[in-house]
C-alpha cells in the first residue's frame, strides 16, 4: 500500500450545542452544520472558524440526524423544525415554507425543485427559488427517515415498514405536474422478489 497509513485531525470546533444534524461540504469548500441549539455555522475548512453563522432561535434536540442541502447555485436549505429555511451564499434569509410536522433532510435535481418529507410520511414537490409547494403526496404512515431522488424525477422515502417510490410527474412526458406514488410492503420470507414493470 502507497501513501499515508494514518490520519490526523487537522481541527476541531465546539459548537454551542450537540451536533446531531451531520455536516455538509459547499463547491467551494465551505463546511456547514447546524447545530441542535438551533444555530447553522458555515465555516471555512482551512481552520473551522465561522464564516457566518445564522441562528433559527429554534432549538431542534432529538435524534435523528437531519441536514441542510447545498443547491448548486450556493442557496442553502435548512430544516428548521417544521420550518424549511432557504439562506443566500452569505447567510441572509430568502424564504421560509412551513410545514405541519418536524421537516427531514431536503434533495434535490438541479436546484430548481427540491424534494422535502415530513414526519408524518408527507412528501412534497417545493419551488427553490420562492418556496412554494408544488405539489404534495401522503404517504399515510409516520416517517423518520429523509427523500432521495435517483436525479429523473423519481423520490423514494420511507413510511411505518414500507418504502415508497414518488414520481414527480412533471419530469416525465405526457403526465401532469402532480407527485403520484407507489408503495413497496416488506416481502414475506422466502417469496419472490416482484418483476419491475415495463415504462
Amino acid at each position: 500500500m502507497s501513501g499515508p497509513t494514518r490520519g490526523t485531525i487537522r481541527w476541531q470546533r465546539r459548537l454551542e450545542g450537540a451536533t446531531t444534524p451531520g455536516p455538509v461540504v459547499g463547491a467551494d469548500g465551505t463546511v456547514f452544520i447546524a447545530s441542535n441549539a438551533g444555530v447553522l455555522h458555515a465555516l471555512d475548512p482551512a481552520d473551522g472558524h465561522d464564516k457566518w453563522i445564522y441562528d433559527t432561535k429554534n432549538p431542534t434536540g432529538g435524534d435523528l440526524s437531519i441536514s441542510p442541502v447545498v443547491l448548486p447555485n450556493g442557496t442553502i436549505l435548512l430544516p428548521s423544525g417544521e420550518d424549511l429555511i432557504a439562506l443566500s451564499p452569505s447567510g441572509r434569509p430568502l424564504w421560509t415554507k412551513a410545514f405541519s410536522v418536524r421537516v427531514t433532510s431536503p434533495a434535490s435535481i438541479d436546484g430548481n425543485r427540491v424534494y422535502v418529507g415530513t414526519g408524518d410520511g408527507t412528501v412534497s414537490a417545493v419551488d427553490a427559488t420562492a418556496g412554494r409547494a408544488i405539489w404534495t403526496v401522503a404517504t399515510g404512515a409516520t416517517s423518520y427517515g429523509s427523500v432521495v431522488t435517483d436525479g429523473r424525477g423519481r423520490v423514494y422515502t420511507t413510511a411505518g415498514s414500507s418504502l415508497i417510490a414518488v414520481d414527480d410527474q412533471a419530469c416525465f412526458p405526457n403526465r401532469s405536474a402532480s407527485g403520484r406514488s407507489r408503495r413497496f410492503p416488506p416481502r414475506p420470507p422466502g417469496a419472490a422478489a416482484p418483476r419491475p414493470r415495463a415504462r
